[in-house]
């Protein structure tokens, strides 16, 4: 979700963290009683700090390291495969890691008008609202991919699928589901060059992928400067860890947006968007400096939620395309936030218990994402051969 969403002050995208999380003291209750459980933090790009009360915990780290978990961070590969990821050969029914360079499809009209036809009219005219051309790409890719793996996943035609929203704009197929995946859902995002898609056939899933700074032409504002409008969107100690890269504005800020991007997309995963606020609520740490196992399934960081530590959500970390960053949060579907009901209704599973959901996440740590021409959306959609349409 693009910054400017939740404040006009700020409009860059949203990265997902690597390991650079500080741990400051706390003055409520609530906190003091998960201080213990709270990672050894980092100061600057590769020093070392020790926990208050806890001397033998030393972690020296910098931003290129990936986490113990094995999920690609930030130097790896342009997947999450990395060491540990699945192979994308062999993913479970219904667990999709999809992604489209939408800056390299030039379609021109002919093939961007046929491309909007195997879209429902609703669906079509929202695209068209948008005025300049990129956001109509980035729009309607985001659309096909929906359609694309409801068809893909649930074998039906591209003209049968049927996608809900829910009250915060969660999308969701309507479509009944293979007995393989009776949770299947998906979410999207998009900046930058690329569109992406992440499904699962269990867990409810949110992604959030974010480009560099300079491609959402916010140049001049300087970081440290600008940051404060956002403040109170992190808890304390996630903005002492933002604080601790200074004076290295870049480093200060691919902190905050590897951070930002954790909290929208967990919040995506939830389905409630907007109305979850303030981000603070939602603060997060890194499983490489977490001892124990401090999640079911493993993964790339850990969720506090009020104060308390929600052990049964996972977090992915991994790039595209060398220098866009992408996180996918999975959690227990109990938690979904949906006004409505519709969504939780086309679960098969709602009642997934904490020991089914690691063992399915251990299962799938992470597999890579697959980058997909346009051309191969529509084909699956049914909209002719991949000749006749723009890549």
């Amino acid at each position: 979700m693009p910054l400017g969403r939740r404040n006009a002050a700020i409009a860059w995208p949203q990265w997902s963290p690597a390991p650079c999380c500080a741990a400051v003291p706390r003055s409520s209750a609530r906190h003091a009683a998960h201080a213990a459980q709270r990672p050894v933090g980092l100061r600057g790009r590769s020093s070392a700090v020790r926990a208050p009360g806890r001397p033998n915990q030393l972690q020296v780290t910098n931003l290129t390291e990936t986490t113990a978990a094995g999920a690609a961070v930030m130097a790896d590969t342009d997947a999450f495969g990395g060491r540990g990821g699945t192979s994308a050969a062999c993913l479970p029914t219904g667990v999709l890691r999809w992604a489209v360079e939408t800056a390299a499809w030039s379609p021109d009209e002919r093939e961007f008008s046929a491309a909007l036809s195997l879209l429902p009219a609703g669906d079509a005219e929202a695209v068209k609202c948008f005025v300049q051309r990129e956001d109509q790409k980035r729009a309607l890719v985001s659309r096909l991919l929906q359609r694309a793996a409801v068809a893909h996943v649930c074998g039906v035609p591209g003209e049968r699928v049927e996608i809900g929203r829910t009250r915060g704009k969660k999308p969701f197929t309507l479509n009944a589901k293979p007995q393989a995946a009776p949770n299947f859902n998906f979410n999207v995002s998009h900046e930058g060059r690329f569109t992406a898609l992440a499904s699962d056939p269990l867990c409810v899933v949110g992604i959030d992928i974010a480009a560099p700074r300079q491609l959402a032409g916010r140049k001049n504002m300087p970081f440290p400067e600008a940051v404060e409008a956002l403040r109170s969107e992190f808890s304390h100690s996630e903005w002492a860890t933002i604080q601790s890269f200074a004076p290295d504005a870049a480093g200060m800020e691919a902190c905050f947006q590897r951070l930002w991007s954790l909290k929208e997309a967990y919040i995506k995963a939830r389905g409630d968007g907007l109305g979850f606020s303030p981000l603070s609520r939602a603060e997060f740490a890194f499983e490489r400096d977490v001892r124990g196992g401090s999640t079911v399934g493993g993964g790339a960081a850990v969720l506090w939620l009020d104060g308390e530590l929600r052990r049964s959500w996972c977090f992915e970390l991994g790039r595209l395309g060398g220098d866009h960053v992408v996180c996918v949060a999975r959690g227990p579907p109990r938690e979904i936030v949906d006004a409505f009901g519709a969504f939780t209704a086309t679960f098969g599973r709602f009642g997934l218990s904490d020991e089914e959901l690691g063992k399915h996440v251990r299962g799938c740590p992470g597999p890579p994402f697959t980058v997909l021409q346009v051309s191969a959306l529509l084909e699956m959609l049914g909209g002719g051969p991949a000749e006749e349409a723009g890549h």
